[in-house]
């Protein structure tokens, strides 16, 4: 299976220029909000040029920027979709309202308490 966005990111970072550093850690740490712009859009918003955006595209062995950006996407849905899934899976047909809404507020703390533990 091909690396994700992420991995391949993570495997070149050192090699990359300044210019595709900052893409590299923008779509690191906005891969949401990356994942539903364009190319244009992305570099008014890193103050980049849309032909820099795309090379990093290039860069990352993706035919282009829309081809880049179905990995983000993807990427993105497997993260969200994940912890989800563990919590649909953990509530059994017919249980206790009550129980349920300890579950979803329990995997609520979990997901800040994991986010706070990837920033440090």
């Amino acid at each position: 299976m091909d690396k994700d966005i992420f991995e391949r990111i993570r495997s070149e970072f050192v090699n990359f220029t300044t210019a595709h550093k900052k893409i590299a850690s923008f779509l690191m740490e906005n891969y949401e909000k990356a994942s539903g712009m364009s190319s244009y859009e992305m570099a008014k918003e890193l103050n980049l040029s849309p032909a820099t955006i795309v090379r990093f595209a290039m860069v990352l062995n993706y035919q282009g920027f829309p081809e880049m950006m179905k990995s983000v996407q993807a990427s993105a849905f497997r993260i969200a979709r994940g912890p989800m899934k563990k919590l649909r899976e953990s509530i059994v047909k017919n249980e206790p309202l009550q129980e349920v809404l300890h579950k979803v507020v329990q995997h609520e703390m979990d997901c800040l308490a994991f986010e706070k533990f990837e920033q440090i």
